[in-house]
């Protein structure tokens, strides 16, 4: 029941807290995508963990990134924001903070209230008639499937760090590579 209490209080403390200006790395440049925004899809880009431990916990990140950039149904939300919450757990081994990351994540990821211009669940689909929690068409599914797909053939393997490479500064652990490519074995 402690850690209970203690996260409550971080989740009221963090709400409660004044804004604080915190620097944050631009997004990287969109990727090229097979897919225009004239096809109803917005390239899939990640700006990491927008300030949160970043270089610690990128890899959970990025893979959470992809699931928002797509979409879907609340319970794909739930799923996408559970699957953060274990990642963060995993690489930390402290419930405390994985809890913290998640309740920010749940309680404030309203698009472009809380953080990130443009950030939010679905961002893939922005100026198109498709709703907030929906399920994704077929097309839909076969747009985000070709995305992950043009990701999995950029990702190269750092031989030093055993990482994946996703851009010329940012790494995954094979681990979330695996998540979003399935030929990668952690």
């Amino acid at each position: 029941m402690p850690s209970q209490t203690l996260i409550a209080a971080a989740l009221i403390a963090s709400i409660a807290a004044p804004p604080v200006a915190v620097s944050v790395a631009p997004d990287p440049p969109p990727v090229q995508s097979a897919h225009s925004h004239a096809d109803g899809i917005i390239p899939f880009t990640s700006n990491g963990c927008s300030g949160f431990r970043e270089a610690r916990f990128f890899s959970c990140c990025y893979v959470h990134d992809l699931a928002y950039w797509a979409g879907g149904t609340r319970s794909d939300r739930t799923r996408a924001d559970r699957t953060l919450r274990d990642c963060l757990r995993d690489i930390s081994h402290d419930p405390l903070l994985s809890y913290v990351g998640w309740g920010l994540i749940r309680l404030g990821y309203i698009p472009g209230m809380f953080c990130c211009d443009g950030g939010g669940w679905g961002r893939a689909w922005r100026n198109t008639d498709h709703a907030r929690y929906a399920t994704l068409t077929p097309d839909e599914a076969r747009q985000v499937l070709d995305e992950k797909q043009r990701i999995c053939r950029s990702l190269t393997l750092n031989p030093a760090t055993g990482k994946y490479r996703v851009d010329d500064t940012r790494e995954i652990r094979a681990n979330q590579a695996s998540q979003i490519c399935p030929s990668i074995r952690p």
